[in-house]
């Protein structure tokens, strides 16, 4: 591996509260997008009810 190739993958990794906050905002639109499928669901099951 030649040694620029080392330093610059050194300088584009990012510091360790980036990728947190990455990961947080991921976090959190994988809990969004659960949230959301939940009422859906729900949604569904009250209909299937009121139609019962």
């Amino acid at each position: 591996m030649h040694p620029w190739r080392q330093n610059r993958s050194a300088a584009n990794r990012p510091n360790a509260t980036v990728s947190m906050t990455k990961e947080t905002i991921f976090a959190v639109n994988l809990l969004g997008e659960g949230l959301f499928l939940q009422k859906k669901i729900e949604k569904r099951h009250a209909e299937k009810k009121k139609r019962a």
